[in-house]
């Protein structure tokens, strides 16, 4: 059976789209099942650009007739770091190993507080993981469950590709769904399309929370010669029901009540959010192309060793590393070998060698982490070492790298974007019995909770880049970018509510300094920008990292990061009215320097950092949820460390987080967050079945954890109770059959032998334990 047809019998027979409207899911999948069957052209090319420059498909030399099919399966994936000044390899973690571990907001920060449901508002509790401030407010307590421009991984691939995520839990009235299809392909060498599909939903265990969020994407990226343009498009959608809470916490241990029966403070109450962005981006290169010399010189995305969990990319203990197919790939042969050095344990390592001419590697081995598709060649089918734990190559004078893409002098770039967001809070029983939960209402009779942005930006940027020999020598650029942002909002009139229309502009002068090249020992990106015109005359922001390796092997280094701004602030926090709150505010300009640092010793597979925070004009959300800035600067320190290590098939990976804030009737924090991470892995079956089984642990001490406003879709200050200091487990179980990951989870187990009295925020019950199960799938052929 072909794989489209495969996909769509398999959501068939899983009535995934029992729940739902057919149409729009229906339409989905027929595209998909077309795309995947589209005929590709001139496929055998693993990248956009020949080695001798020329634009015909060349045919392996191995086998002079071959056909597309027997093309070997390679995927490159990138991001264009700051809007095109350099290209930044982003491998995709095809690893089986927390296949279960899908909720979204524990990809960035392993303490959240959040409103139960999945789908449905968050902040992290760990201060420094907070999602950035996005300019439309509503946004940034959304922001894991939408797909962007800034998250969009362009691509190219030898074969279509094409990957299935889908994951059910509970009966009908507490089911929770997610699904995810993500389809890529090249209809040239040189062109590359796809689209990605991805919806969350849940009927809520406890009553009036059901919600959902769902987004579609669709993009393309063309690089040929000097020419290299990529278009993304997008919407966003979220329908979160908010229930405000229950209405007494001591009903959560009571056992005479289920959590279906347990009551809430409100009902038919409903925030909507939209996001719709377009953006493209173009590059020229100038000047006279060379080929990368012997040094490889291409930057790959190490994993971000600061975050507890990184999200696509090869996990922080992976003992390979994915090389880019066009820094290494040659025309002359695919049947090259690769040699890993794979540390099988914290102190020994052997080594392995690896046929690269096969479409999957179906081999599980012991603490070793593998993408599918390495598409690594010499130009004398020689061999290429990497070294382990690392995301570097360490070339050898018997190893040259034949570069697949020339490198030129310099560059221009061309951006622009458009984007338009909504938030819309509709309350459909409005009474003066509210008053209980909100402290007024201005209108009983009329919903007057709609705020909406238009966001217009264009900018330019010349880029001298890095020397393709003299590696030492770093790239610069510079650029102008304008913005014109319109904000609607209400306001009251005499006789009714009108739309008040606030304009932001700003020039924006940017600019700044990197060498990223990964033969070297130093690396940084620095970068500046200056507003010199407009609404945000003034307001700057410096910031940048450098990572020093110690060693030459480049097992362990030092990587720092700042940032340094002053700031308008968010325009929610100027300006709101809506029908039980309202202010308007003239807020001074925050300022804000963040420090963060780590040390990391991939080989002892350790890493440990501090990080610091200091606010002054901090604008906060008050007890009475209306924003207030305090002039005494807030400082929030942060220490954490990390450690994994393995015994025999047992591994062990554990996290924690120390953080404390110098004014605490500010910001709560909790002092400890821990996450622990432990399974036993083993391959069956001639290691055709990869087995993982185990135990994540998540935990954090007692804080006063925000309340939240639903009207607002906010966090705010109380004082009321505290929440934490209770363990919330899950089992699981990954199994990994060649392409496809499947997982069973049983959440919150440790739900039967407690007193429940756990939240995920105030009045936010955790939900109890409940059984999930879900599949991954690629299909590429």
């Amino acid at each position: 059976m072909c794989h489209g047809t495969g996909y769509f019998v398999f959501l068939q027979k899983s009535r995934i789209f029992a729940p739902m409207k057919n149409i729009p899911y229906i339409i989905y999948c027929v595209l998909l099942f077309l795309l995947s069957h589209t005929t590709v052209v001139a496929q055998d090319n693993r990248f956009g650009r020949f080695q001798d420059g020329s634009e015909t498909p060349q045919r392996p030399s191995r086998d002079s007739s071959a056909t597309p099919s027997d093309v070997a399966h390679h995927r490159m994936t990138w991001q264009w770091r700051h809007q095109g000044v350099y290209r930044e390899f982003i491998p995709i973690d095809t690893s089986f190993d927390r296949t279960h571990d899908f909720h979204p907001i524990y990809k960035y920060s392993i303490a959240n507080s959040y409103l139960s449901n999945l789908p449905s508002a968050y902040q992290s509790d760990i201060f420094m993981d907070r999602a950035l401030s996005q300019n439309f407010a509503p946004l940034s307590k959304l922001r894991a469950y939408f797909f962007m421009p800034e998250d969009y991984l362009e691509m190219n691939t030898t074969t279509p590709f094409t990957q299935l995520f889908y994951t059910s839990a509970g009966s009908k009235g507490k089911a929770e769904m997610v699904l995810d299809v993500f389809h890529t392909q090249n209809i040239r060498p040189y062109w590359n399309v796809g689209f990605r599909y991805h919806l969350f939903s849940g009927d809520g265990r406890y009553m009036n929370s059901k919600s959902k969020a769902y987004n579609f994407a669709a993009f393309t990226s063309y690089e040929r010669k000097r020419l290299a343009f990529s278009v993304f498009y997008n919407q966003n959608n979220a329908h979160i029901g908010e229930n405000g809470g229950i209405v007494n916490r001591a009903d959560v241990a009571n056992s005479d009540f289920k959590p279906e029966d347990i009551a809430s403070n409100l009902a038919g109450v409903q925030n909507t959010v939209r996001n719709l962005n377009i953006h493209a981006n173009v590059q020229y290169n100038i000047g006279r192309g060379k080929k990368r010399g012997s040094k490889a010189s291409f930057f790959i995305s190490a994993p971000n060793t600061t975050a507890a969990i990184q999200i696509d990319t090869v996990a922080a203990n992976s003992t390979t590393a994915t090389i880019p197919i066009d820094t290494v790939v040659s025309n002359s042969t695919i049947d090259a070998t690769q040699t890993d050095t794979i540390n099988a344990t914290a102190t020994t390592a052997t080594s392995r060698t690896d046929t690269i001419d096969t479409a999957i590697d179906t081999a599980v081995a012991t603490d070793t982490i593998r993408t599918d598709t390495v598409g690594v060649t010499t130009t004398t089918d020689k061999t290429l070492t990497t070294t382990v734990g690392t995301t570097s190559a360490t070339d050898t004078e018997e190893t040259e790298l034949a570069a697949g893409e020339l490198i030129y002098p310099f560059k221009a770039i061309l951006t622009a974007g458009i984007e338009n967001d909504l938030r819309r809070f509709k309350e459909t029983q409005t009474s003066p019995s509210d008053s209980l939960f909100f402290p007024r209402t201005l209108n009983y009779g009329q919903n007057i909770d709609i705020t909406n942005l238009n966001s217009y930006k264009i900018g330019g940027k010349f880029v001298v880049n890095e020397h393709p020999k003299y590696t030492y020598l770093p790239g610069l650029y510079a650029g102008i970018d304008f913005e014109h942002q319109k904000y609607i909002d209400m306001q009251p009139s005499d006789t009714s509510m009108l739309h008040r229309y606030t304009m932001l502009n700003g020039v924006w002068l940017n600019g700044g300094v990197f060498n990223v090249d990964t033969a070297a020992i130093f690396t940084y990106d620095l970068r500046a920008k200056l507003c010199t015109a407009g609404d945000y005359i003034g307001n700057f922001a410096i910031d940048g990292f450098f990572r020093q390796y110690l060693h030459k092997n480049k097992q362990d280094y030092l990587h720092v990061s700042g940032l340094l701004e002053l700031k308008r602030e968010n325009h929610f926090y100027n300006y709101f009215f809506g029908n039980h709150n309202t202010w308007e505010n003239n807020f001074n300009n925050t300022k804000t320097l963040n420090l963060k640092g780590a040390y990391v010793d991939t080989r002892l597979r350790t890493e440990l950092g501090i990080g610091l925070n200091n606010i002054i004009d901090y604008i906060y959300m008050n007890e009475n949820a209306l924003p207030e800035q305090t002039s005494t600067p807030v400082m929030i320190l942060t220490a954490f460390a990390k450690q994994s290590f393995t015994l025999g098939y047992f591994h062990f990976e554990e996290h924690i987080f120390a953080q404390k804030s110098n004014h605490d009737d500010i910001i709560e924090l909790p002092l400890l967050s821990l996450y622990s991470h432990n399974y036993f892995q083993i391959a069956l079956f001639k290691k055709a079945l990869g087995v993982v089984a185990g135990i994540d642990v998540f935990y954090n001490t007692k804080f006063y954890a925000d309340k939240y406003a639903p009207d607002l879709m906010a966090f705010y200050k109380q004082r009321e109770a505290k929440t934490g200091n209770y363990p919330k487990v899950d089992v699981f179980i990954d199994l990994k059959i060649t392409r496809a990951h499947l997982f069973m989870k049983y959440e919150h187990v440790n739900y039967h032998i407690s007193n429940h009295d756990s939240f995920t925020a105030l009045n936010y019950p955790l939900n109890p334990a409940l059984f999930k199960f879900g599949v991954v799938w690629d299909f590429f052929d």
